[in-house]
């Protein structure tokens, strides 16, 4: 099972039980699985293909990282998120590598891009420069899809059942 398959899983999970248990709730703690690590050389390593999109009708949720050092060379990874595909990064929150995740909340809809950043003892950014690549895409989408239901019956007396679904996100 893929990092993305095991998400999205989890994902589903957390959604039904927002479903039954969350109501009057505004944010449900979920989790999201950053793919990217850093080695001990401190390269940053990504999933080979572009990072998946995840929708998911949760407001808040933890974004988890993992550092892959065999030492103490890291001291601190940061989160940086993007509202405008990539264009535009701004930092989010920094945390100390004996943490496991960055809680993330959103007031608003909308696509949100995350990457990391690792910093060093030799306090080097890496990866450095400003150009980052997004390790993870999640559309948060807290309406809920509107759905056209009709049961018609034929001449026959045969029933037949049509429906659609309408949302900004939905798959088909």
């Amino acid at each position: 099972m893929t990092l993305m398959q095991s998400f999205t899983r989890q994902l589903d999970r957390y959604n039904k039980l927002r479903s039954i248990a969350a109501v009057g709730v505004s944010c449900l703690l979920g989790s999201l699985f950053l793919p990217a690590t850093a080695d001990a050389q401190g390269n940053q390593a990504a999933q080979a293909a572009a990072p998946k999109t995840v929708a998911t009708s949760l407001r808040g949720f933890g974004v988890p990282f993992k550092i892959d050092a065999d030492d103490d060379s890291y001291i601190e990874v940061q989160l940086y998120v993007s509202r405008d595909e990539g264009k535009t990064w701004k930092f989010h929150s920094r945390q100390n590598t004996d943490r496991a995740e960055f809680p993330f909340f959103s007031d608003v809809d909308g696509t949100f891009w995350f990457a990391l950043k690792t910093l060093n003892r030799d306090r080097l950014l890496i990866p450095e420069g400003n150009i980052l690549a997004p390790e993870l895409k999640i559309i948060v989408d807290t309406v809920k899809p509107q759905l056209d239901f009709r049961i018609e019956t034929d001449a026959a007396g045969r029933v037949a059942c049509r429906w659609k679904a309408t949302a900004e996100h939905i798959r088909p």
